[in-house]
């Protein structure tokens, strides 16, 4: 059962801050971000992913991903929400095939699937839906398989 809050907490807790990550090496440089938006016991929204474009392809996107979702389900879990919970938290995301050919088919492989009751602004972006759970696993599986050797470090701001 969903944790419940108190009408003076509601204000306080209703809309989390917006998760912010940074993507840095080991010389500080900055190679991209995230940000996120999550709704207690409610929902997560990833609002924005991004890498320099001298480093995508390499796994950056997808940890930065996985920081972004493990960020949030700690959080939910801190706040009361149990854990088999928030595993089935859905978190939306829009694909936007236009400013990344192939991101569709990127986030299916993560278990995002395309909600179509939403309607987007273009014919290339794609509202998808996914259950926090099933993406932090996927992640994980696909950055283990193709993206153990590269050195990074993910600092949540």
């Amino acid at each position: 059962m969903p944790f419940t809050i108190t009408i003076d907490q509601l204000d306080k807790y209703d809309t989390y801050e917006n998760i912010k990550i940074a993507l840095k090496n080991d010389t500080e440089e900055h190679l991209g971000g995230g940000l996120a938006s999550i709704i207690f016991d409610k929902s997560l929204t990833i609002l924005r992913i991004d890498v320099d474009k001298d480093y995508r392809n390499q796994g950056y996107g997808s940890r930065l991903m996985l920081a972004l979702c493990q960020k949030a389900f700690s959080d939910n879990v801190q706040h009361g929400a149990p854990s088999f919970t928030t595993e089935l938290l859905p978190v939306y995301l829009i694909a936007d095939e236009g400013e990344s050919p192939g991101l569709r088919t990127y986030y299916e492989k993560m278990g995002f699937t395309q909600d179509e009751q939403q309607e987007n602004d273009r014919p290339d972006q794609y509202s998808m839906t996914g259950k926090l759970g099933s993406v932090i696993t996927n992640l994980q599986i696909i950055l283990a398989a193709k993206y153990s050797n590269n050195a990074i470090r993910v600092n949540i701001e």
